[in-house]
């Protein structure tokens, strides 16, 4: 089962994805994707704050964007 990870929106107008499945993490850009052979939650949320800076906003899977002041 896929799982959706929060999407980053960048400020240039692009986004990366973030998918969880079978245990590997898929990081996704402008058609390019790097794998994280079974990553553990704490490699994911180090990759998520590692690319979170070049975002404008982020979008949660299944909900609206947030820019992160609430």
């Amino acid at each position: 089962m896929k799982e959706k990870l929060p999407r980053i929106k960048l400020k240039h107008g692009g986004h990366i994805d973030m998918t969880r499945e079978d245990g590997d993490v898929v990081v996704s850009h402008d058609g390019h994707a790097v794998t994280l052979k079974k990553a553990t939650g704490l490699q994911t949320l180090e990759m998520y704050a590692l690319l979170e800076g070049l975002g404008d906003s982020v979008e949660l899977a299944g909900s609206e964007e947030t820019d992160g002041s609430e």
